[in-house]
């Protein structure tokens, strides 16, 4: 049996729960390739699975979805870049030899030597001349802040504001934004202001000086990338026709928003998205045409996974934590 190196969950907790141990590599099916993995990024959203970052009232039903002690899926990771290393008898979108990069959606799976995907799913080439790191990079937070935007009504005479600014979400959605024609302001720490305004943002509000929810009624959508304000304050900053879209908000958060707008004429739109081949595609085009660019927090070789993730967890990370792989 081949066997590849991979980062083992071995139970829910801190960074250290992660093993590294010897599993079997993944062999393609008929319309699969198997990639070699050269660089991944590790997101907020590993390390909340990682150390089961849940609210108490919706802790059971994650543990069903998950796994009780451990990630039913213990090889963590959903994104992707590397090199084809083989590809099954029907394929035939990719050839041996291609560099990729995607997502393996809910089936994880990416903190490893060698990853297995459909050829039809959520992958396709890197760009010419990108580096892995970078292609690594533009994945989970322009995918987020992709599929958010995407449920506005897309005028493009609207003003938004995008909290938590400098994260990986926060950084897509201030490019993205302005590549969808928005009025942009940007809320992050002073030290980030200049990153911000180099990616677009128009405005920029430092929240070590200003707090943003005192801004009463002056933003048509507020993107929460942080969810570190109550709900009524992030009400008060919306127009009367305002939309908050809130990537955190956890059940509880959303059944308070939902009371605080009834009967109103606000709006929200939070929860999960489920990545596809054209939302790649379109990054992809981004990225050649210079609309998107990846924004590299650090980089971490395979064997400082643990301190990568340490990284992350510090929550002072701007753009993508990356690790890439020999």
């Amino acid at each position: 049996m081949d066997l590849m190196k991979a980062y083992y969950c071995t139970s829910y907790g801190p960074p250290g729960v992660l093993e590294l141990r010897d599993v079997p590599t993944p062999k393609p099916g008929a319309h699969q390739i198997l990639v070699k993995v050269k660089a991944v990024p590790v997101t907020v959203g590993d390390c909340r699975i990682r150390g089961f970052r849940v609210p108490p009232s919706f802790q059971f039903t994650a543990k069903i979805a998950l796994g009780f002690t451990r990630p039913r899926r213990p090889v963590l990771g959903r994104y992707f870049a590397g090199i084809v290393e083989s590809i099954g008898k029907n394929v035939t979108q990719f050839n041996i030899g291609d560099n990729i990069f995607g997502s393996t959606g809910n089936k994880f799976g990416t903190y490893a030597e060698f990853v297995c995907v459909s050829e039809k799913s959520s992958v396709t080439t890197i760009p010419e001349n990108m580096s892995f790191e970078d292609a690594a990079a533009v994945l989970w937070g322009n995918g987020t802040a992709l599929h958010f935007l995407r449920k506005t009504n897309m005028n493009t005479k609207q003003h938004i504001l995008i909290n938590g600014a400098s994260g990986s979400v926060g950084l897509g959605a201030v490019q993205l934004g302005k590549y969808f024609g928005f009025m942009v302001t940007a809320v992050c720490s002073s030290g980030n202001i200049d990153l911000v305004k180099s990616v677009g943002a128009d405005h920029v509000i430092d929240y070590t000086q200003e707090d943003f929810t005192e801004h009463d009624g002056d933003f048509d959508i507020v993107f929460d990338t942080v969810g570190n304000h109550p709900v009524q304050k992030l009400m008060n900053v919306l127009k009367p026709a305002g939309l908050l879209l809130h990537i955190v908000a956890a059940p509880d958060v959303t059944k308070e928003i939902r009371k605080q707008i009834k009967g109103t004429q606000k709006r929200f739109i939070g929860g999960t998205f489920t990545w596809n081949k054209e939302m790649i595609s379109f990054l992809k085009e981004r990225i050649e045409n210079n609309e998107v660019k990846p924004i590299v927090d650090s980089i971490y070789s395979f064997d400082e996974m643990v301190k990568a993730h340490y990284r992350v967890d510090s929550g002072r990370k701007t753009g993508d934590v990356i690790v890439t792989f020999t």
